[in-house]
């Protein structure tokens, strides 16, 4: 009788070491790595995105700031944040300089997630909270083009100033 509780038991705990094995492997799919793990991503996706143009400036004007009003746009956009790679720790960057974009996610006015978008080297993606930068990707630069162009307003001329010029034929 006290081998049969025995091999009960150890059935028991070979059948516990299993699940807490699987339930491990689920937290960390493949494809997925901890430093990709984002602390700032909110339960509701944002509406809008500020883009703060930040270069230095020698005139001192203030930095161009364009706003993306169109949900769908802004979500795909996001998302597509969400999902660049982490930089590869080996990875060797040419030291090019390039613009730089502070990327505010809001949810009406509300922020929601801070990045730096940074055209220069290998081109990264700082997501505020994280500890490893993103690798962009072509996508992603296509779509900060797209939004940059979708939020920048069209010009509106407050006033028409007509000139006559005088021309003289020889």
């Amino acid at each position: 009788m006290f081998f049969e509780y025995k091999r009960a038991w150890v059935v028991l705990v070979m059948l516990a070491v299993l699940v807490s094995s699987l339930s491990a492997c689920s937290l960390s799919m493949p494809g997925q790595s901890g430093a990709q793990a984002t602390p700032t991503v909110a339960v509701k996706l944002p509406d809008s995105v500020q883009i703060r143009l930040d270069e230095p400036n020698p005139v001192k004007e203030a930095a161009p700031v364009v706003i993306l009003r169109v949900p769908t746009r802004t979500q795909q956009f996001y998302q597509t944040m969400l999902a660049l790679p982490p930089v590869p720790q080996q990875m060797a960057c040419p030291a090019i300089a390039g613009p730089r974009y502070e990327l505010t996610f809001l949810r009406g006015t509300q922020a929601q997630v801070r990045a730096v978008a940074d055209r220069g080297g290998c081109g990264t993606v700082t997501i505020a909270g994280e500890k490893q930068d993103r690798l962009a990707s072509k996508a992603f630069w296509d779509q900060l083009n797209q939004a940059i162009d979708a939020a920048t307003p069209i010009a509106k001329p407050q006033t028409l100033a007509l000139s006559k010029h005088a021309q003289q034929f020889s």
